[in-house]
């Protein structure tokens, strides 16, 4: 029993000793920190994977809803196109319509001037043939007979005033 006496005997033996008696008594210490450990990183594994899925949820609600906005503004500019050919039609139409308008005034204001230099030329004419006439009248009719058709002319309109 040379054994017991040697000093690393006894401390295998002690070291044993402590490690079953540790393992006994600490044994249910560490698998409950053990298991809360567990249960946090379950806990926080379940609460990530809850986010994950949120975040898809919310991934696919904003994708949907930029579809739409996409849509609409697909929507917006088709009809302001539209509404740019309908102003550009009334607008072509509006310029038709005035140039039709503007060339029957201008048309009436050349047929006016046509009509009124027609007139003063005429009126030219006439006066010229008045004086002409009365030129002519002059030179070829005496006194005598100026002052016979001036009586003449006095009787008939005092005739035709008194009727």
């Amino acid at each position: 029993m040379d054994f017991l006496h040697d000093t690393n005997v006894w401390v295998l033996m002690s070291f044993t000793i402590f490690v079953i008696l540790a393992y006994v008594k600490g044994k249910d210490v560490i698998l409950s920190l053990l298991d809360q450990k567990i249960s946090t990183i379950k806990k926080e594994i379940e609460a990530a994977e809850n986010m994950r899925v949120e975040a898809q949820e919310l991934l696919a609600q904003y994708q949907r809803r930029n579809r739409e906005a996409e849509k609409q503004a697909k929507e917006i500019i088709s009809s302001a196109e539209k509404r740019v050919e309908e102003l550009k039609k009334e607008a072509q139409k509006n310029i038709s319509d005035d140039m039709k308008r503007r060339e029957d005034q201008l048309q009436q204001r050349l047929e006016l001037m046509e009509e009124r230099a027609l007139n003063g030329i005429k009126e030219h004419a006439s006066r010229l043939t008045l004086a002409a006439t009365r030129q002519i009248i002059a030179n070829a009719i005496t006194q005598k007979d100026n002052d016979r058709l001036n009586a003449e002319i006095i009787s008939e309109l005092s005739s035709k005033t008194v009727h």
